[in-house]
């Protein structure tokens, strides 16, 4: 990924390491040194993050209806959430990277890693109006109908009651068309819709 800076500066962001290693040397050598570390630490975390969007949580906050008193917790739920952490029980201290990644902005996460390079990633990401630059936000997203069915028609293991219900679905796509809407008045010319 070829990412322009200020001036005719850039930082070319690569599946080789040492190429984005070279890129990362040009404006600091410890930034540089540290890449690799830092790309073994993303993939750790990718990996486990890929395993675990495949999994639906159990929700210990859902009441048990077969019980006379509903309000009293299940505890069926309460054994999933059990086999699941155990399911889970080598990912160890790659936890924390997962609550690293999901939890933190780019900024504090990079910041934590790089001296320089944060400082290009926010020049790289920077919107200003004032300057004339061809940086664009992509909102790709499928048509509301296909988005909306494609959930509906889909049956979940548990913990994803929304998904059937059309009213609930179609309220969610309107909230969303209501944020692009907002982006789109915020930033005029800066949003890109692809469907």
């Amino acid at each position: 990924m070829f990412s322009p800076l200020e001036g005719d500066d850039y930082i070319v962001y690569s599946d080789d390491v040492e190429r984005t290693q070279a890129s990362f040397a040009r404006f600091n050598q410890r930034d540089a040194a540290i890449y690799p570390e830092f790309n073994a630490y993303l993939y750790e975390a990718a990996a486990v993050i890929r395993k675990l969007l495949f999994e639906t949580p159990p929700d210990p906050t859902r009441p048990d209806p077969t019980r006379p008193d509903p309000t009293r917790r299940d505890w069926k739920t309460y054994k999933q959430i059990g086999s699941l952490l155990w399911k889970y029980r080598k990912i160890g201290g790659k936890l924390f990277q997962i609550c690293d990644v999901l939890t933190m902005s780019a900024d504090d996460y990079l910041r934590r890693w790089f001296e320089d390079a944060a400082q290009a990633l926010e020049e790289a990401l920077k919107l200003n109006p004032d300057r004339q630059q061809t940086r664009m936000i992509i909102n790709a997203r499928r048509h509301p109908l296909d988005s909306c069915f494609g959930s509906y028609k889909q049956l979940f293991a548990q913990g994803q009651p929304f998904s059937y219900d059309l009213v609930e679905l179609g309220e969610y796509s309107l909230q969303y068309q209501r944020l692009m809407d907002h982006w789109h008045e915020v930033l005029p010319g800066k949003v890109l819709d692809v469907q």
